[in-house]
């Protein structure tokens, strides 16, 4: 049984094709989570005079492209991350960049179509390069000849809506000095896991100057490292650590392999915490490193930041490095 397909008629024509970014602004971090979203809007016609509305099968058929390369359409990579350019129909949880150097062309927006004649299909653009891509879409007719596909794809012709041009924007990198956190310390409390004495709790967060949106997630946990101090009173410190928006805190016991957890933090909108675990009269123990840990936390937007920490000088403070 051949695999070529049979020539055919188009199924509708197209009147109108068009797409536009709508997530206002066409600037994107390049770190392959954060999106553009584009919105494609067409108006499909039959017999050359009477709307046709396009079917859920038609639209399987319309993907974006690199403008001008038709029938080779972007990656689509579903609910993962880009490498380079790729797209999805997925929106994700990061938020829309905000940034005002990579503002909309004025000159797009000098239209209003008459959305009872056209379906409107949303896409997801993301990407991991530096430079910008002009991105169209297409639509396959239903047609073919010669075995070929026919596939309809936007242009700018006649129209001001024929491609688009998202912007890529660097990853932003902080030092230490953007990390702020203020010291809660728990002592005396009966929810306190077994032989802990206290607990200082670091809630962190980027420094609102530094322009970065708030922390979402913790991506690597720290290792779990332990401080042991023989005089002068023989004390013990381990670092744990909170999850963003988490009253659990989980570490690294000093006396069994962890992890462990207990409910006992202060759970904060956008920050995560690193967690000082300290006890009296402890054995010192053996297979946790010492010296220095980090964490990596992703912000609203989709960007990993990498924030190192160690123990102060009287092994009873954390500090940022």
């Amino acid at each position: 049984m051949s695999d070529v397909l049979q020539d055919s008629e188009p199924k509708f024509t197209v009147n109108k094709f068009e797409l536009e970014v709508t997530s206002g602004s066409d600037g994107l971090y390049a770190n392959g989570r954060q999106q553009v979203r584009v919105t494609v809007r067409i108006q499909a016609l039959v017999g050359g005079t009477a709307p046709y509305h396009l079917t859920a099968e038609d639209l399987e058929h319309l993907s974006l492209i690199e403008y001008n390369k038709v029938g080779v359409p972007l990656p689509f990579i579903g609910e993962g991350e880009a490498t380079g350019w790729g797209y999805t129909n997925v929106e994700s949880e990061y938020r829309y960049y905000t940034g005002t150097a990579a503002a909309l062309d004025s000159s797009k927006n000098n239209e209003t179509p008459n959305k009872a004649a056209w379906q409107y299909i949303d896409f997801y653009v993301q990407t991991t390069a530096s430079s910008q891509l002009k991105i169209g879409a297409q639509i396959w007719d239903g047609s073919t000849k010669n075995g070929v596909k026919n596939y309809i794809a936007t242009n700018d012709d006649d129209t001001a809506y024929g491609w688009v041009t998202p912007k890529p924007v660097s990853v932003p990198r902080y030092s230490p000095t953007n990390v702020i956190s203020s010291r809660v310390r728990i002592e005396n409390d009966s929810t306190l896991p077994y032989a802990w004495d206290t607990v200082d709790y670091y809630p962190f967060s980027l420094s609102p100057s530094s322009g970065a949106g708030a922390f979402l997630k913790v991506i690597t946990e720290p290792r779990g490292i332990y401080m042991y101090d023989a005089s002068p009173d023989t004390r013990g410190s381990c670092v744990g650590w909170a999850n963003i928006d988490d009253d659990t805190i989980s570490y690294f016991s000093t006396l069994t392999n962890g992890p462990k957890k207990f409910v006992n933090g202060y759970p904060q909108v956008g920050q995560g915490a690193l967690v000082l675990l300290r006890r009296n009269t402890l054995y010192k123990p053996s297979g946790l490193p010492l010296g220095t840990d980090s964490i990596t936390v992703r912000d609203e937007y989709g960007n990993d930041y990498t924030i190192l920490f160690g123990f102060g000088d009287t092994r009873s403070t954390l500090v940022f490095n």
